[in-house]
Formats: structure tokens, sequence, C-alpha cells
């Protein structure tokens, strides 16, 4: 009977450390998820997508035909990487952006990737 409590008492004690560990990992999840999520993106990856989208507005690109693009270039499994480029086409084809060059892009939005960073 001994041998029986000893052993489930090493398990609690095993248990104890994996339940600390886990918490551990949880209480620290929020301060990483907090930063801004690009996925495989690097910021340069940002900034020349940003003054890609440019170019191609440029050339008489649709938003559509940009948003399309994504859908046929990002695997659907890369959700972020995904998301920061239909943001980036929406944003790009505002008014507030109608005079944005594509060195301009580039540079706006990779510095503002790497002051989230």
């Amino acid at each position: 009977m001994k041998v029986v409590g000893a052993k489930m008492l090493a398990l609690t004690r095993g248990s104890l450390r994996l339940w600390v560990f886990l918490f551990a990992v949880l209480i620290m999840l929020p301060a990483t998820a907090s930063a801004y999520d690009t996925g495989a993106m690097s910021c340069d990856d940002i900034g020349q997508f940003a003054a890609g989208v440019v170019e191609g507005k440029e050339k008489g690109k649709t938003q559509r035909e940009q948003l399309a693009d994504i859908e046929r270039i990002a695997p659907p499994f890369h959700r972020a990487e995904r998301k920061i480029m239909r943001d980036i086409v929406s944003q790009l084809y505002t008014a507030r952006y109608a005079t944005l060059t594509p060195d301009r892009a580039f540079a706006a939005y990779r510095a503002e990737c790497s002051a989230q960073q």
C-alpha cells in the first residue's frame, strides 16, 4: 500500500509541475500575442507588398483584382498573411492614400510594421 501511495504522490508532484508550467505559459500568451502578427512575412515583405499594390493601382488594377490576386497567391492556411495583405489593399484604395508612391508605400508600411514589433 505504501508503494502505491508513493507512486501516486510522485504523479501528483509531476502533475503539479505540469500545471505550474502550463499556467506560466498561459500568463505569457497575452504579452506575446499583443505583438503585430505578421505570420511568415517580414516587415520588408510587407513594405514590398504595399509598393506592389500601389504599382498595380497605377497600372489600372482594381481593388477587386488585387484582392483576387491575394486569394490566388496566398495559401488559405496563411491567415495572418492574408489578413495583412487584404488590409493593405483596402487601405491603399481609399482616398487618403490616393497620392502614395510605391517608394513611400514601402517605407510607410515597413516602418509601421517595425514600430509594432
